[in-house]
């Protein structure tokens, strides 16, 4: 393992594997080795580029904390499921991946607001993404009476029209972000 960008290895003569990395962009290679007492020079080429992402909420930037990012590969399995690249990317950080087509699902809160789209890295370019999310908060609360205190230990399930479950929680006063819509409490 080396970590200089440009290193000198002295190995005997034989067959290798190298991988090169930057970030989460990296290449492998065989390479053989010759007992021939000449240098023996190998580049590697990383067709990489940069993504960085940020998020806004009615036209503002999303308050810190609020978003998160997961990145999926364009290559698909047998079931047409993408490869996770990354889950849980935070906003303004610079990810290096190979260049290609990437699939972005941004999560602004704890529930339903989420966005999805395709991104394209270009290798040796720094890609800057703004995704635009429309969501509310929503507190709810249980009282046995006009201006009561709220019941500790409720369960709540909160259900989209088409009746599926968007978010279920345990509280006296729980806050969830949602997506614009009708919802079931």
């Amino acid at each position: 393992e080396n970590r200089e960008a440009s290193p000198l290895l002295k190995l005997p003569a034989g067959d290798y594997t190298i991988n090169a990395s930057f970030g989460r962009a990296h290449i492998t290679k065989r390479i053989s080795l010759k007992a021939s007492g000449s240098p023996a020079i190998e580049q590697f080429v990383l067709n990489a580029g940069g993504l960085r992402l940020n998020a806004s909420v009615e036209g503002k930037p999303a308050p810190a904390g609020m978003v998160t990012y997961s990145i999926f590969s364009d290559d698909r399995d047998q079931f047409a499921n993408r490869t996770a690249v990354m889950t849980g990317a935070k906003p303004n950080l610079i990810m290096r991946l190979n260049a290609g087509i990437y699939r972005l699902i941004s999560t602004y809160g704890d529930a339903n607001a989420r966005v999805e789209t395709d991104v394209t890295v270009e290798a040796g370019k720094l890609t800057e993404a703004r995704v635009a999310h429309s969501a509310g908060k929503a507190t709810f609360r249980l009282v046995t009476r006009a201006a009561g205190e709220a019941l500790p230990d409720t369960q709540w399930t909160v259900a989209a029209s088409n009746g599926e479950t968007v978010k279920e929680s345990v509280g006296a006063l729980p806050t969830h972000t949602l997506a614009p819509g009708a919802y079931t409490v």
